[in-house]
């Protein structure tokens, strides 16, 4: 019940966990659908949803100012993080599971947490106002955050990981960044923002490399394929949009929300993609072609003359 604000595949996609404003984190089976779990002990909206990278544990953000670490396969509640001064938007571990990182909104910092203790480690303090979106670089060595106040400029910024030192800000956007993170090979640094547009940046020097435009409405999330080839952003004009990662180019869009599309996620493998929105919906989308004929043929009400055949290149192999 509610809106759906994030939503997340486990590392060997056999599950989906999702986070709603009905202050409750969901867990299903990737391939039926059917729900497994309600992980149930926040006071507020869940903003953020995460599995380490082992998919042993859940990690929950929300605006009740607290992150949760969950057991991924029983859903006990294992720990709080507490220390954010306002709502929790984000949570993500790192690649090696070690550690957490968490974005605050009001209180305009990020948090590194030992993801084993739940002790603080450290925080990251450089931003001017509300932190939306954290995320680590594959190699665990670089932090991404990124915010904004709305209706003015927005920024991200990179930092080391280890020491929590500012590497570098990048700037560009014309409101809020809502969401940045890395290429799988840590090359690259996408950003999604309220000014309706995402923008590629080289993750070394932090020069803009392009824009991509073609969403009616803020862009809310932006993240690449497994195999860094495309990027999906999702957005409050009720769409997702895949995008090729090296030119810019628009390839689709993704309807079927009725409400916005808050944040939209690949599969593992790179062969389906889920969308959360407002709407209260997650969406599954098949990118994979013998998936698709197999849908197709299910539902079929007669066979292809052929003509249809010839025009499609379907072969005929009876």
């Amino acid at each position: 019940q509610g809106g759906v604000r994030s939503v997340v595949y486990s590392a060997d996609g056999e599950r989906i966990v999702t986070g709603s404003i009905d202050h409750t984190a969901k867990v299903w089976e990737a391939d039926t659908g059917q729900e497994l779990m309600t992980l149930t002990g926040h006071q507020r909206g869940v903003l953020s949803v995460a599995y380490s990278a082992d998919g042993e544990r859940i990690v929950t953000a929300s605006w009740d100012k607290t992150a949760k670490v969950w057991d991924a396969q029983t859903g006990k509640e294992l720990m709080a993080l507490t220390g954010h001064e306002a709502g929790v938007s984000s949570a993500i571990y790192s690649a090696d599971g070690q550690q957490i990182v968490t974005a605050g909104t009001g209180d305009k910092t990020a948090k590194v947490w030992d993801a084993q203790t739940g002790k603080e480690l450290f925080t990251l303090k450089g931003h001017d106002a509300m932190v939306w979106s954290v995320a680590y670089s594959a190699d665990g060595k670089r932090i991404m955050t990124a915010g904004g106040k709305l209706g003015e400029k927005g920024e991200a910024k990179v930092w080391d990981a280890n020491t929590g030192q500012e590497l570098m800000t990048l700037k560009g956007h014309n409101n809020q960044v809502w969401s940045a993170t890395y290429s799988p090979d840590g090359q690259w640094i996408v950003t999604a923002s309220g000014d309706k547009t995402v923008k590629v940046w080289d993750a070394q020097t932090g020069k803009e490399l392009f824009t991509l435009t073609g969403h009616d409405g803020k862009v809310m999330s932006a993240r690449y394929s497994p195999d860094g080839k495309r990027i999906m952003t999702a957005s409050n004009d009720r769409t997702a949009k895949v995008w090729d990662a090296k030119t810019g180019i628009e390839l689709m869009t993704l309807k079927g929300h009725e409400g916005w599309a808050m944040s939209a996620v690949w599969s593992p493998n790179g062969k389906r993609i889920a969308t959360a929105g407002r709407d209260g919906i997650v969406q599954i989308y098949t990118t994979d072609m013998n998936e698709l004929l197999q849908i197709a043929d299910s539902r079929a009400t007669r066979q292809l003359t052929a003509e249809e055949k010839e025009k499609y290149g379907v072969l005929d192999l009876n």
